[in-house]
């Protein structure tokens, strides 16, 4: 832990160093995984601590629907300290300044992207829906929207790019689906019209976009054409990684729908330090498996 806080803490002094580093020439690409529907590991087990029979003092039990709470109040167990926080590293040290060095090359400024994103679909859009993204610009302070022939569902498996110049990005992103063509049959069953957003013409061939509204930076629509570029050079990667995440996230709600899950029964335990009239009194050693 002590080796991680230590890490983070250089890294916030990392963009000064930056600055003085022009981004070296490279492809924009994706930077680490792309969640595909692959499992994740499962997690290391959880340390439970455990209670020996003589130790439970008193224990009620309620049943709250399907599922059973029981408040025990239990002897005293003394728990281990609080490790004392990782001291910051002396910036000035020589070997602080070497570490912030090595970390300047592996590591460059990044921008954060915040963006929404809501894929419309409909038979008279040709080979691909339309998406109207939504995106924060750090540097106007201000939202600007572009329609997009790209189908940004594939383009929600990864959080983090890199551009032709180097620069980096991390994207955060939300997005979502309509059917323009059940929403307006759904209407007019109800005896009401549908109007879908006015989408405009957009050039045939590689995904590309088109300001609706707002004043963009460059630097936002730098980003937008680096992420169009990945999506039309590594289209059928992210189709295959989406078509992963569609099929596991369906699979998961058949069985969720066959196995509906059931809430698990609680134990809370509870304990005073130096309990009234037992000062002095010496905790347990904690025990744990």
């Amino acid at each position: 832990m002590k080796s991680i806080a230590y890490t983070l803490v250089l890294l916030a002094a990392i963009p000064p160093l930056l600055s003085q580093e022009a981004p070296s020439k490279t492809d924009a690409k994706i930077l680490g995984h792309v969640a595909d529907g692959t499992p994740s590991p499962p997690p290391p087990p959880i340390r439970r601590l455990v209670v020996e029979a003589e130790d439970i003092l008193e224990s009620k039990t309620t049943n709250l629907g399907d599922q059973r709470v029981t408040v025990q109040r239990i002897a005293p167990i003394e728990l281990p300290p609080i490790p004392e926080p990782t001291p910051p590293p002396n910036i000035d040290d020589p070997e602080t300044q070497e570490r912030l060095r090595e970390l300047g090359k592996k590591y460059r400024d990044t921008q954060i992207l915040f963006v929404g994103a809501t894929v419309y679909h409909s038979s008279t859009f040709e080979n691909a829906p339309r998406t109207l993204v939504r995106m924060w610009d750090q540097k106007t302070k201000q939202y600007s929207t572009f329609w997009s022939s790209a189908n940004w569902n594939w383009l929600g498996g990864f959080g983090s790019f890199e551009g032709d110049d180097g620069q980096q990005y991390m994207l955060i992103m939300s997005h979502s689906n309509m059917d323009i063509d059940r929403w307006s049959d759904f209407f007019a069953r109800h005896g009401r019209k549908f109007t879908p957003p006015k989408v405009p013409e957009i050039p045939a061939g590689d995904a590309t976009f088109i300001l609706n509204e707002g004043e963009p930076s460059e630097s936002s629509l730098t980003a937008l054409k680096t992420l169009h570029k990945i999506y039309n050079t590594q289209g059928d990667r992210l189709q295959a990684a989406y078509e992963g995440r569609e099929a596991a996230r369906k699979a998961r709600e058949e069985y969720l729908r066959e196995n509906p899950e059931k809430p698990k029964n609680l134990i809370i335990r509870q304990w005073r330090i130096d309990p009234k009239g037992q000062a002095g009194f010496t905790p347990k050693p904690a025990v744990t498996r």
